[in-house]
């Protein structure tokens, strides 16, 4: 569309507000005039500022779109692509997966003891600490319980 046109849609649009915000300011009311003048004013200042004509590209490029939908097979292979994609993905959600052990799991695994551990005596204790001596109490008590002692 040309410049002409793009004044003629907007000054159709504003006299069709104009009538609609006087039959609103009849009916209902100040608040309900000033409300449809509002909504008025848009056309002309759309106009003005270049939205109007930006707004018609939009949609001649979103009605472009929709026809090289309808008619291109391309098009419609991606569709099918796509779809495939979104099945495959719930697809998996249903089928089984190898799962890494729990952390509790591992936990409890790691804190059975093993064979040869059971039947072996301790003879060796660790280092004998000094009541006195909390620091290295501690650090015994974790080392204990990470079995590095």
């Amino acid at each position: 569309m040309d410049q002409g046109a793009y004044l003629a849609l907007a000054a159709a649009l504003t006299v069709l507000g104009a009538i609609w915000t006087w039959i609103a300011f009849r009916r209902r009311g100040l608040g309900a005039g000033v409300k449809g003048l509002g909504w008025t004013l848009l056309a002309p200042a759309a106009y003005l500022t270049g939205l109007l004509r930006a707004g018609g590209r939009i949609v001649d490029a979103i009605a472009d779109w929709a026809a090289r939908l309808v008619f291109s097979p391309t098009v419609w292979i991606g569709f099918g692509i796509a779809a495939l994609a979104i099945v495959l993905i719930f697809l998996a959600r249903v089928l089984p997966t190898k799962e890494k052990p729990s952390r509790a799991a591992r936990k409890e695994a790691g804190a059975a003891p093993s064979p040869a551990s059971v039947s072996a005596p301790k003879t060796a204790q660790g280092p004998v600490l000094d009541d006195d001596d909390d620091d290295m109490a501690d650090v015994n008590d974790i080392l204990k319980k990470y079995g590095i002692s």
